[in-house]
């Protein structure tokens, strides 16, 4: 219902700031027609919502206009309509999830899931950001108000899902490989590689051209796996490709050379979400006749915190329902 004392000028500057803003969103920062075909993101991943620091500046002035550009939303519907706060949220979700299905099938954009979040808490800050001024809220005075008070909230929502994104980054505990298998070796005896003696410290896996290791039953759990992968020094000369297979499907590759005079090892992290099983195993250059053993040593699983575990499980969720509406 319309509210007579909202004030037509107010509401075209608002208006029209807003219709400027999409548009500039929705066709800006060089996203017109370069998608070949629709793309969509299905995906939730860490809102893109945190202070500048240590960032680059295009991409967190992106993600900034996403955010920002929908506070006038949750300013200018409320005033122009009674709504509570749950039914403007769902409203607002169901057009927003409109225009990002448009820019998906128009190619000038991605559907994102994410967006929809970081558009979604904009709108909310607005729509908080008027209810609490609530004397002359349709006067200029009470949108400069409006307008403090949405800068204050948006700081602070700012800083609370920052926090948040700390912790979906920060890893959870370090297991050895060795307490979660039985298959690491017990000799830790150091070993010679590029002429530098390597000692592990933790466990030792040597694995054979013919030979290949399993992990089992890590129960989608683990967030990554770590360690250090060499060949020792000795007459073998070639390239090695050490593969990490998850149910028939290489989720990582190693590569790297090896020679009597410049040997390396090399460190790895190995991402382990949603995988339940890995098989290890190694291929030597077509050409290589010569067969060696490559060593793998202080090997550590990572666990997945409850947060990242949480947000594993929606995903898995949405992708199910989405594979079965197909």
């Amino acid at each position: 219902m319309y509210k007579g004392k909202l004030r037509k000028n107010t509401l075209v500057v608002l208006g029209l700031y807003t219709l400027l803003t999409l548009f500039f969103l929705f066709v800006g920062f060089g996203r017109g027609f370069q998608l070949e075909g629709m793309s969509y993101n299905l995906e939730f991943d860490k809102i893109p919502l945190n202070f500048p620091f240590g960032r680059e500046f295009t991409i967190w002035f992106f993600d900034m206009g996403n955010f920002f550009a929908f506070i006038p939303f949750g300013v200018i519907i409320p005033l122009l309509y009674r709504c509570t706060f749950v039914r403007f949220t769902l409203l607002f979700i169901l057009s927003i999830t409109v225009i990002e299905t448009l820019q998906m099938i128009t190619g000038l954009g991605a559907f994102d899931v994410n967006d929809i979040t970081i558009n979604t808490l904009g709108a909310m800050v607005g729509y908080v950001s008027q209810k609490v001024v609530v004397s002359n809220n349709d006067k200029l005075e009470g949108m400069v108000r409006i307008l403090i008070t949405s800068v204050v909230f948006s700081v602070i929502t700012i800083m609370v899902v920052g926090s948040v994104n700390k912790y979906l980054d920060t890893p959870g505990p370090k297991i050895a490989l060795h307490d979660f298998s039985n298959k690491a070796e017990e000799d830790l005896s150091p070993f010679v590689v590029n002429q530098e003696e390597i000692s592990p410290e933790i466990n030792k896996y040597v694995l054979s051209y013919t030979d290949a290791f399993t992990i089992t039953s890590l129960d989608e759990d683990y967030k990554a796996m770590t360690g250090y992968v060499a060949i020792a020094d000795g007459d073998f000369e070639g390239s090695i490709t050490i593969s990490f297979i998850s149910e028939g499907i290489v989720i990582y590759e190693i590569g790297f050379m090896a020679s009597k005079l410049d040997n390396e090892w090399m460190t790895f992290h190995i991402p382990l979400e949603g995988v339940n099983d890995l098989y290890i195993s190694y291929s030597i250059d077509e050409e290589e006749e010569t067969l060696t053993d490559v060593i793998l040593w202080d090997m550590y699983l990572i666990e997945s915190n409850r947060g990242q575990r949480a947000l594993h499980n929606l995903n898995e969720f949405i992708s199910k329902l989405f594979r079965n509406s197909e």
